[in-house]
């Protein structure tokens, strides 16, 4: 497994994120993280299937309307599972580098070892409460989630 650096911050067009401590990361993450992408892929086939057999409504923004036709005809029908960890921590220290790279190594070990999702990162924020997550990643949704937030 290769796990590059990215100095950009980008998410997939269907995120599921998955906060959490990861120390270490276990099966039991993983086995989560394919049971939600197993779920989510359900529930895009059905949003699909209404979408496509009925219009949408026409009070929705164009814009709006736009983005969730592409999101459910065009879109790649498995979302990305993002294992996201805040070097910050409300109630702990904060994480050192050393720490930080040596539970991205432990996410590489798993990786070789367990069923990981076909797609699937580890996000590093420095947003150590679910409410600064929230704010955090907003930004960097796809048009079609952070409109509806």
């Amino acid at each position: 497994i290769e796990m590059k650096p990215s100095h950009a911050t980008s998410l997939p067009n269907d995120p599921l994120i998955f906060p959490g401590s990861f120390n270490p990361p276990h099966i039991g993450h993983v086995s989560l993280a394919n049971a939600a992408i197993k779920t989510m892929k359900r529930i895009r086939h059905q949003e699909r299937q209404t979408l496509l057999s009925s219009p949408l409504p026409t009070s929705l923004p164009t814009e709006i309307q736009s983005s969730i036709t592409y999101h459910y005809t065009k879109h790649h029908p498995t979302p990305s599972a993002i294992f996201e960890m805040s070097i910050t921590n409300a109630d702990k220290p904060s994480l050192s580098v050393k720490e930080v790279e040596r539970r991205c190594g432990l996410f590489a070990s798993l990786a070789n070892e367990e069923e990981m999702p076909m797609d699937w990162g580890v996000l590093f924020t420095s947003a150590p409460l679910f409410s600064n997550k929230v704010n955090v990643l907003q930004k960097y949704l796809p048009a079609t989630f952070s409109k509806w937030s």
